[in-house]
């Protein structure tokens, strides 16, 4: 099962990559504004729990793609031990998406039912459309200049002086 770790000394990647768990302060950057509390922490709850009262049960887990079924018998969120970023979308269920101390957070109704939150990154496909296009008008220039480099040869040919 997928957990974070706080390598505090840096020599542990490689062991807690290999055991599939993350690292909580894998970069300085990421350690200053980090609110995740990694599993060798105090105040560790897990990957992700509730607030209040209920069942919760991971059904599956990839980088991308988050997978719950709950069952809660009133309101309360649910928590996932990782930064929000407002790339995350709540793709099967109901629910709110926001951030609790930085956490990514899902509100959720009475009742049971299995929720799965998705990343995607409208920046990454917006970079990635203007990759394609960026290539694609590169290669139009391309046969182009070879168009008309061929077409001036053709030319040149046939109006060659006479010796």
């Amino acid at each position: 099962m997928f957990r974070q770790f706080q390598d505090y000394n840096g020599s542990q990647t490689v062991r807690v990559n290999s055991a599939n768990m993350g690292i909580a302060n894998c970069s300085a950057q990421m350690a200053t504004r980090d609110r995740i509390t990694a599993s060798n922490q105090p105040g560790y709850k897990r990957e992700q729990y509730l607030l209040g009262p209920g069942s919760l049960t991971l059904a599956s887990w990839s980088p991308e793609i988050l997978d719950y079924d709950v069952e809660v018998k009133s309101p309360t969120v649910l928590v996932v031990n990782q930064n929000y970023d407002s790339s995350w979308r709540l793709s099967r269920g109901q629910g709110e998406l926001f951030s609790y101390n930085g956490l990514l957070a899902l509100r959720l109704p009475a009742g049971a039912q299995r929720v799965e939150l998705r990343y995607r990154s409208y920046r990454f496909l917006l970079g990635l459309i203007v990759s394609a296009m960026t290539s694609l008008l590169a290669l139009a220039l391309v046969r182009y200049e070879r168009m008309r480099s061929q077409n001036t040869r053709s030319v040149d040919a046939r109006f060659k002086p006479v010796e």
